[in-house]
């Protein structure tokens, strides 16, 4: 397992897990996607 899937998979994760943080996370997550 490559880091970009561990960061990735980190963060989906960490967005689900936290209701007050899920859309700026969301975002975060779309962008750092978006790089790779």
């Amino acid at each position: 397992m490559n880091n970009s899937f561990s960061m990735l998979h980190e963060l989906e994760r960490l967005e689900n897990l936290s209701e007050e943080y899920a859309e700026d996370l969301g975002l975060l997550n779309k962008r750092i996607r978006r790089d790779f």
